[in-house]
């Protein structure tokens, strides 16, 4: 699992490039003050996946990956004592976004589903 830096300080809208496993990675997140909600666009040679909505523990492009063939992404809470929900204030703080590969994104989906 690899964390996926990024600037707290950013603003409703960010973007950043970074390299997974090889494959150069476009991402821009975009905040939406209507439904208080993270949003995310991800690119890569391989593909795009857009308008993904930003939920913690879960893969966020397991069931339609056209960007990362060889894992997925992640939110997980950083610390255990952050009682607040994932919002506008703590993503890449208290909340992370992180790559994780094939065989850790079967067993997260594993756990998800009851079947580990």
């Amino acid at each position: 699992m690899m964390e996926i830096p990024i600037n707290k300080d950013g603003g409703a809208w960010r973007t950043l490039s970074v390299n997974l496993s090889g494959v150069s990675l476009s991402i821009r997140l975009l905040w939406n003050s209507r439904d208080g909600h993270w949003f995310a666009d991800f690119e890569s040679v391989d593909g795009k996946n857009k308008g993904i909505r930003l939920v913690t523990n879960t893969p966020l492009l397991a069931y339609r990956n056209r960007c990362l063939k060889g894992g997925d992404l992640v939110v997980l809470k950083k610390t255990l004592d952050c009682k607040d929900p994932l919002g506008f204030d703590n993503m890449g703080s208290d909340y992370t976004l992180n790559y994780i590969d094939g065989d850790e994104t079967r067993k997260l989906i594993s756990v998800l589903t009851g079947e580990a």
